[in-house]
C-alpha cells in the first residue's frame, strides 16, 4: 500500500486540474511497490484499437434508450480525453433481427445514441490497482455513466461476477454507486449484489479518480482514495467447490447508457442533451506479489491450480 500522506499529495495535484494534468505520461511506479503494467492516457487523435473495441448497437439493459455507435460523434479522443458523447437522435440498432424474440435484437431503433468501449478482446485484469480519472456527464435526465468490469470465465451473468467501480444515475446526480454482483450459490441466476455509495456535491463539475485495489483476499473500491465498498473474497466461494468468480480475470467497460430499469427515462424531446462522459486516463498497476498471486488460480473457475 502507498503511504497515505504521499498519496494524498499526489491525488490533490490530480484533482485540482479540471482537464488533462501537466504530466502526460503515467508514473512508472507508485510508493508501495506498484509497477505500471497497462493503461491509456488518451493523448492521441483516435481510440487505440489495440486497447479498446467499441460496443455497437443495443447490447444490454432492457428498457434502455440508447444504441451505441463508433462514430466520432459518439466516441472519440480529444484534448487528452476519451469522449463518450450521448445525443438525442433516432438511430438504427445494428443488432436488429426481425421477428427475433430476444429484446436486444427485436429493437429496431432507439431515440438516443451513445458510446461504449471494452477490453473484452484486448486486455483482462486479475489482482492489482486499477485507476480511472473521469468527469461524469452533467445532470441530464436519464444519463447513466459507468466504469465497470465483467468476469471473463466459464459462467454467465451474474455468476461470472461484476465489479462496478462507478455507476451514477441521473435521479441521484451526486451519488456514486460501487457494487459487486454475483450469484448467491453459483447456480441461481439471481443477483446477490453487495454495494455501497458515497455522496459528492457537484459530482459532475470536476474530474475524480475511481480506484479498485484487488488481491486474492479482497477488493476495495474507492473514489478519490476514499473507501466506498470492499468485499472479502473468502465469502464469495460458490457451493460444492464450483469456484470463485473474483479470482478469475475480468475485462473493463466504459460506457454512458440512457434510461433503463434502474435509471429514470430520458426526455422524449432530448432536453439537456448532448452530454459528454470524459475519461482522462486508465492506469493498471501491480506489485510482484499481485503478479505471483494471479498465477495461482485457474482462470475459468478461480480455484487454486493443482
Amino acid at each position: 500500500m502507498m503511504k497515505k500522506g504521499l498519496f494524498a499529495v499526489l491525488l490533490a495535484a490530480c484533482l485540482c486540474t479540471s482537464g488533462k494534468g501537466e504530466n502526460v505520461n503515467p508514473p512508472k511506479t507508485l510508493p508501495g511497490g506498484w509497477v505500471y503494467v497497462w493503461g491509456d492516457e488518451f493523448n492521441g487523435t483516435k481510440v487505440n484499437p489495440k486497447k479498446w473495441q467499441p460496443e455497437l448497437g443495443v447490447v444490454r439493459n432492457q428498457g434502455s434508450q440508447q444504441t451505441y455507435t463508433a462514430r466520432p460523434k459518439n466516441l472519440r479522443v480529444k484534448d487528452g480525453n476519451l469522449v463518450l458523447e450521448t445525443h438525442f437522435e433516432k438511430f438504427a440498432n445494428i443488432n436488429y433481427k426481425k421477428s427475433n424474440a430476444e429484446w436486444i435484437k427485436n429493437t429496431k431503433f432507439m431515440p438516443y445514441t451513445s458510446g461504449s468501449v471494452s477490453t473484452l478482446k484486448t486486455k483482462t485484469f486479475l489482482f492489482g490497482r486499477l485507476e480511472v480519472r473521469a468527469k461524469l456527464p452533467n445532470k441530464a435526465k436519464g444519463i447513466w455513466p459507468a466504469i465497470w468490469l465483467l468476469g471473463k470465465n466459464k459462467w454467465g451473468w451474474p455468476t461470472n461476477g461484476e465489479i462496478d467501480m462507478m455507476e451514477n444515475i441521473s435521479q441521484q446526480p451526486d451519488v456514486v454507486y460501487s457494487t459487486f454482483h454475483l450469484s448467491p450459490d453459483g447456480v441461481s441466476k439471481k443477483d446477490a449484489s453487495r454495494g455501497g455509495t458515497v455522496k459528492i456535491n457537484n459530482l459532475s463539475d470536476h474530474f475524480h479518480i475511481y480506484v479498485m485495489e484487488w488481491d486474492k483476499d479482497s477488493i476495495k473500491l474507492m473514489v478519490d482514495d476514499k473507501l466506498v465498498k470492499s468485499i472479502d473474497l473468502n465469502t464469495t466461494n460458490y457451493a460444492n467447490g464450483a469456484g470463485n468468480p473474483f479470482r478469475t480475470p475480468f475485462y473493463l467497460i466504459l460506457n454512458s447508457a440512457v434510461g433503463g430499469n434502474w435509471c429514470e427515462k430520458a426526455p422524449q424531446d432530448g432536453t439537456g442533451y448532448p452530454v459528454e462522459f470524459l475519461i482522462d486516463y486508465v492506469r493498471f498497476y501491480q506489485t510482484k506479489e499481485h503478479m505471483e498471486q494471479a498465477k495461482q488460480f485457474d482462470p475459468e473457475t478461480g480455484l487454486p491450480k493443482k
